[in-house]
Parts: structure tokens; C-alpha cells; sequence
């Protein structure tokens, strides 16, 4: 599992590619779902989900993300674990890593 700051410093450089994507999340809702289904439908392997980190839409097209923090991460990784569970039709076992949250295919 890479580092936070190995894919934030990757998320300011690159902006988000298919394995990374950065997100506010002060819960588990439709949209981190829906990358996660993304993430473990393609055949990239699966991707990091980067919570806390927020992305602002700048002059010429380029995004600068703020660390933003979350407010309890214990809680939002016990949400997304639970969703994980009860929403798929496969399992799918997100590895969470404080607010660095890596999904895999199977």
C-alpha cells in the first residue's frame, strides 16, 4: 500500500488518474460508492481513495487540493467497511490506512 504522501504528492502532480481519487467525505455516500464499484468492476487492479482531501477547479483547468482532514476516521472506516458489505453483490474488502483507503479487485 503506497503512503498518503506518496499519493497526494502523485494527486497535485498528476491530478486524479484511474487508480486515485480524492474525496471530502464526511461520510460514506452515493458518490464514494460509486468509486468504489468503479474501482473493483475495472481491470486496473483497484485504486486509492484519498478522504479529506478536497479539490478546487482553478483558472485554466487545473485543480489545487487542500488537506482538509476528516472529523472521526475510525467512524468513516467502519461506514465504508459496512457498506462495502451490504451494498455489493460481491465482497469487496477495502484495506483502510488512516484516511488512505486502498481498494482491490477480489
Amino acid at each position: 500500500m503506497l503512503s498518503f504522501d506518496d499519493l497526494y504528492e502523485q494527486l497535485i502532480t498528476k491530478d486524479e488518474v484511474p487508480t486515485i481519487e480524492a474525496k471530502t467525505a464526511s461520510d460514506i455516500g452515493t458518490k464514494i460508492l460509486q468509486t468504489i464499484c468503479s474501482f473493483a468492476n475495472e481491470p486496473i487492479g483497484g485504486g486509492y481513495i484519498l478522504l479529506g482531501v478536497a479539490g478546487k477547479k482553478v483558472q485554466g483547468g487545473l485543480t489545487i487540493y487542500d488537506i482538509v482532514g476528516v472529523g472521526d476516521p475510525d467512524r468513516l472506516q467502519n461506514e465504508l467497511a459496512n457498506q462495502c458489505a451490504n451494498c455489493f453483490n460481491t465482497l469487496i474488502r477495502p484495506q483502510c490506512k488512516s484516511t488512505c483507503i486502498r481498494m482491490a479487485n477480489g
